[in-house]
């Protein structure tokens, strides 16, 4: 769906705003060797937010589906990266293992994982099911979404709406061959339901016109588990020092 418009998504997609950026900074707070884990990660707008907030991150593995805003998020990470190493993985979320590391070697799983405006493309429980088992312990989700302009109640809004209908039909689509489904249950509600059950929300300042949210979940306990062997429609490419 995105990859005809890689570039012009890169380039005027609104960010992310201060106070999300400084509330994902503090769930690393304390944390050694930070490590994130951003799925659906789109032009990388997550990873770019925390290393130029300062966030003294050691590696980072951005997933999406889409190899071509992937290529947008290499670009825009890599001036940026400093002592950082980057991993950019081609995979579906819910489809993401990380590497086994060698005999003796420690374990350096995300400490947080964020989906920033991808959750609802995702199959959520999967993903959550993954995060369990790929984070350390202690390791915070965080799922962060806009208000929509299905929902928001503007001139703006209300005019947008009546020009896609008058194209589109009546139906609100999803993609460009599918129709949006409501999603079963709110993202607390679906944090509560996993490992990441210590859950908070957080409602920022409107964003272009919307209500922005932020939902960290921490985990209060560790489950492990050996390491699946990466799917074959796995594909990795690693950048830094």
């Amino acid at each position: 769906m995105f990859e005809v418009a890689a570039l012009t998504y890169a380039r005027h997609r609104p960010g992310l705003p201060d106070a999300a950026v400084c509330l994902l900074a503090d769930t690393l707070r304390g944390r050694p060797s930070p490590v994130l884990l951003d799925l659906g990660t789109g032009t990388g707008q997550v990873p770019l937010a925390l290393l130029s907030a300062g966030a003294d991150l050691t590696h980072i593995e951005a997933v999406d589906v889409s190899p071509q805003v992937l290529h947008q998020a290499r670009q825009a990470l890599t001036p940026v990266l400093g002592h950082c190493t980057l991993t950019l993985v081609h995979a579906a979320a819910d489809a993401y293992e990380p590497l086994a590391t060698l005999p003796g070697e420690q374990d350096s799983g995300p400490d947080l994982i964020t989906c920033c405006r991808s959750y609802h493309w995702m199959n959520g429980e999967a993903v959550l099911e993954m995060a369990d088992r790929v984070a350390t312990p202690g390791a915070a989700v965080a799922i962060m979404g806009d208000g929509s302009l299905w929902t928001h109640d503007a001139d703006w809004t209300r005019a947008l709406r009546e020009l896609i209908q008058l194209y589109l039909g009546q139906e609100r689509r999803a993609g460009a061959r599918s129709s949006y489904a409501e999603p079963r249950r709110s993202y607390e509600e679906e944090l509560a339901a996993s490992a990441f059950n210590d859950v908070t929300q957080q409602i920022g300042p409107p964003l272009t016109g919307h209500t922005y949210g932020v939902w960290p979940g921490r985990r209060a306990r560790w489950t492990a588990a050996p390491p699946p062997t990466p799917a074959a429609s796995t594909r990795r490419y690693g950048y830094g020092t």
